[in-house]
């Protein structure tokens, strides 16, 4: 029983992980087919705690969308990156440079849960120079 038990702690622990890629995975794919509505930036900022250094930064990014009338708020910009919250400095300022405060953006949200919703739908697609991925090669 011991070993089983030795064994099966490790497998559990793998499958908790696969578990959550592939929900993300599905709703990465799955946002490209998502419906989409006009929404404001309402905050965009690096903290004040994390401008020093200038390693690491961090984009904060809240937008705000209506839905039947009913107002939601998110902060995710695209799936696949950390939500911009975690990168090279560089990464933090294109986001911020795209997304200020005031811009209108397109949102696009989960028809299911409307509340869940990003900027970018699929990969995200602002690289670490700041340019569109989509446009920095002529497509």
């Amino acid at each position: 029983m011991g070993n089983r038990l030795f064994y099966l702690i490790p497998l559990i622990m793998g499958i908790v992980p696969l578990v959550i890629g592939v929900r993300m995975l599905r709703r990465v794919i799955t946002s490209k087919n998502w419906p989409s509505t006009m929404g404001k930036v309402v905050s965009s900022e690096i903290p004040h705690g994390l401008r020093a250094g200038g390693e690491a930064g961090m984009a904060k990014v809240l937008y705000e969308y209506s839905i039947y009338g009913k107002m939601y708020s998110s902060k995710k910009v695209c799936f696949g990156d950390y939500n911009a919250n975690l990168g090279e400095w560089s990464r933090a300022e294109a986001i911020l440079r795209k997304y200020p405060k005031g811009r209108s953006v397109v949102v696009h949200y989960n028809p299911n849960k409307p509340h869940i919703a990003v900027l970018e739908p699929g990969v995200g697609s602002i690289d670490y120079g700041g340019r569109d991925r989509n446009h920095s090669a002529g497509k």
